[in-house]
C-alpha cells in the first residue's frame, strides 16, 4: 500500500500528506521485519486499547478490555440491533464486526464478534468478562462465526457464550460454576445493521462545527488542542501531517469538558517516539476520538486516554493501551502485546441532532427535529430572529438518556411579518450547550385563505387561494380518514352528502408549505 501523497478530505477541506512513516503492506506480509524496522527506526510497541468495535479481520497477540460500564454511551449497540431475547444491555468493552485472531490477553468486559475468533499462538489463553466482573447472566461472549482454540490454552468467559460453529478440534470455552454456559447459535447481534449505525454516527460527529480556529488544525505529531478555559463540549478537527500522531496535549480545557476529536486523515500512526508528549487522563471518560475517513491506523507503544470511533479503518497493533471503548472498522493485526482497558465513556456532546425542519402550517411556523442520541440533556430552547436579535419563544423538555431516535415539536403560533429564522439551544444538565443549524420561513404578505360559509350545509368556496401555486388539496374527518370530493369549475365543493361533523381541509403549496383549516357540516 502506497501511502505517500495520500488525500485525506473532511467536507470540502482536502489535504494531501507529503510522507507516510510506514508501508503498511511490509507489516502484513513481512511481519517480523518490519518489527525489526519500526523499533529501529521509531522505537515503536504497539498501542494498549480499551473496549472496542471492529469490522473485518482481527489479528492480535495479546489483547485486553477493561472495566464494565453499565452507562449508556456514545458506542453502545443500540437496542434495535440485538437478537430477540437478548441477555444484557449494549455495553460491550469490545465489538468486533469482522473477525478476531489473537493469542494471549483478555477481554476484561464484554465481548462481540461479528465474524470467526481464533486463539493462536497463546502462552496463556484468553478471557472475557472476568476482570470487569460482567454479568454472570449476559450474553457476554458472541462468535458469529467459526470459533476456533488449537493452542491447548482455554477461553474463559464470565457470562454466556455463543458462537456460530465451533473447529472441530478446539475446546469450547469454559465457565466458572454458576457462570454462564455455551450456546451454539448465531444472530445475537445485528452486526451488518450495526456497522452502518457506527459509520452514520461517525460522519454525524465529523459534521460538528469546530469549537475553536483554525479548522481544521494543521498539526504535526504531537497535537496541541487549546480550549478557553471554561467547562463546555469542545470539538477539534485535526489534520495530521504525515499521518503520524505521536502525542496529544490539552491546553486551558477544565477537566469535566467533551472533547471531540475529528482526525481527518485516511492513513493513520500512533507512535511513541523520544520527542512523544504522554497523553493525560483527566479527560479520558469524555474524549472521543472519531476517525471518519480512516482506512488504516497503526498503533505502536502510546496509551491513549479516550474512546475511538474508526468504522472504516483498518487496525495494526504491536503493544500499548487504550483506556476507552473504541469502534474499528475494518481488520486488526497484532503481533505482540496489546490491552484493551475500558474507561466509561460519555457524550462529546449532550445531544446528536440528526434534523432540524421547519414548515408554515396556515398562519403558524411548525418546527420538528430528531435527535439519535441523547446523554445528560436537559431541554431545548427554541429562539426566533427577526432581525438582528435572537428572542426565546418556548422551550421542550428533553428525555435527556437515549441511544434511540426521538422526535420533537414546538409550534410559533404567532410568527412575525417578514422572514423568521429559528434555532434550537441544546442545554446539558451540566449547563453546557450548543446549536443547532438555522431554518427560514417568509411570513410576508401572508394573506389567509378563507372558507365560507362555515358552518356549512351544501357548499363550500374559497377565498384568496392562489389556486396555481397548490399542489395538493385533501381533506379528512375528525378520524383522520381520506374524504372523497370533487371541486368544479368555480372551485366550490359540494358537501350535501357528507355526515355532520368536523372536517379539516389541508393546502400545500408549491413552497412547502401547509395551510389547514376547520369546517363544520351541519
Amino acid at each position: 500500500m502506497e501511502l505517500t501523497g495520500q488525500k485525506f478530505c473532511k467536507m470540502r477541506k482536502c489535504l494531501t500528506g507529503a510522507s507516510r512513516l510506514l508501508n503498511l503492506s511490509i507489516f502484513l506480509n513481512i511481519n517480523l521485519s518490519i518489527q525489526h524496522v519500526m523499533k529501529k527506526s521509531l522505537n515503536l510497541r504497539l498501542i494498549n486499547f480499551a473496549g472496542a468495535v471492529a469490522v473485518g479481520l482481527m489479528a492480535i497477540s495479546s489483547f485486553n478490555v477493561k472495566a464494565q460500564c453499565t452507562a449508556t454511551n456514545a458506542l453502545t449497540i443500540p437496542s434495535q440491533f440485538l437478537g430477540s431475547g437478548f441477555n444484557g444491555d449494549g455495553n460491550f468493552n469490545a465489538v468486533v464486526l469482522g473477525s478476531y485472531n489473537t493469542g494471549d490477553g483478555g477481554t476484561d468486559g464484554r465481548l462481540a464478534v461479528g465474524g470467526n475468533f481464533t486463539l493462536n499462538s497463546s502462552l496463556v489463553g484468553y478471557k472475557a468478562g472476568l476482570t470487569a466482573l460482567s454479568p454472570v447472566g449476559g450474553d457476554n461472549f458472541i462468535v458469529n462465526g467459526l470459533l476456533t482454540n488449537t493452542t491447548g490454552k482455554d477461553i474463559v468467559v464470565r457470562g454466556n457464550s455463543y458462537y456460530g460453529s465451533l473447529q472441530s478440534a478446539s475446546p469450547a470455552p469454559i465457565h466458572s460454576p454458576g457462570e454462564g454456559a455455551n450456546f451454539n447459535q448465531t444472530n445475537r447481534i445485528n452486526f451488518s445493521g450495526l456497522q452502518q449505525h457506527y459509520i452514520s454516527l461517525s460522519n454525524d460527529y465529523e459534521n460538528q462545527a469546530a469549537s475553536n480556529a483554525p479548522d481544521p488544525i494543521i498539526s504535526d505529531g504531537n497535537i496541541v488542542l487549546t480550549g478557553d478555559n471554561t467547562i463546555k463540549n469542545y470539538v477539534f478537527n485535526v489534520s495530521v501531517d504525515g499521518d503520524a500522531i505521536s502525542g496529544v496535549q490539552f491546553v486551558n480545557i477544565p477537566a469535566g469538558s467533551g472533547i471531540l476529536i475529528n482526525v481527518l486523515n485516511t492513513n493513520v500512526v500512533i507512535a511513541s517516539t523520544e520527542t512523544s508528549v504522554p497523553m493525560s487522563d483527566v479527560h479520558k471518560a469524555t474524549t472521543l476520538f472519531n476517525f471518519p475517513n480512516a482506512t488504516s491506523i497503526l498503533l505502536s507503544d502510546y496509551n491513549v486516554q479516550g474512546g475511538i470511533l474508526a468504522p472504516l479503518a483498518n487496525l495494526f497493533v504491536q503493544t500499548g493501551e487504550i483506556n476507552g471503548p473504541a469502534v474499528i472498522g475494518g481488520n486488526i493485526t497484532q503481533s505482540t502485546g496489546f490491552s484493551f482497558h475500558s474507561s466509561c465513556l460519555s457524550y462529546p456532546l449532550p445531544v446528536r441532532l440528526v434534523s432540524f425542519d421547519a414548515k408554515k402550517e396556515g398562519g403558524q411556523a411548525n418546527l420538528k427535529w430528531q435527535t439519535s442520541s441523547e446523554k445528560n440533556a436537559e431541554k431545548f430552547i427554541i429562539q426566533r430572529n427577526t432581525g438582528n436579535k435572537w428572542q426565546v419563544i418556548g422551550q421542550v423538555k428533553a428525555k435527556g438518556e437515549s441511544i434511540e431516535k426521538l422526535t420533537y415539536d414546538f409550534s410559533d403560533s404567532s410568527p412575525l411579518n417578514g422572514e423568521n429564522l429559528y434555532r434550537l439551544k441544546m442545554i446539558d444538565k451540566d449547563e453546557t450547550f450548543a446549536y443547532s443549524s438555522i431554518v427560514r420561513l417568509d411570513f410576508k404578505n401572508t394573506v389567509s385563505i378563507v372558507i365560507f360559509p362555515n358552518p356549512v350545509v351544501d357548499q363550500i368556496s374559497f377565498v384568496n387561494v392562489d389556486w396555481v401555486k397548490v399542489t395538493d388539496l385533501h381533506i379528512s374527518n375528525v378520524s383522520g380518514k381520506l374524504v372523497p370530493f370533487q371541486i368544479n369549475a368555480e372551485k366550490k365543493i359540494d358537501v350535501k352528502n357528507w355526515q355532520t361533523g368536523l372536517y379539516m381541509i389541508h393546502f400545500t403549496s408549491a413552497d412547502g408549505s401547509i395551510h389547514t383549516h376547520k369546517v363544520v357540516k351541519y
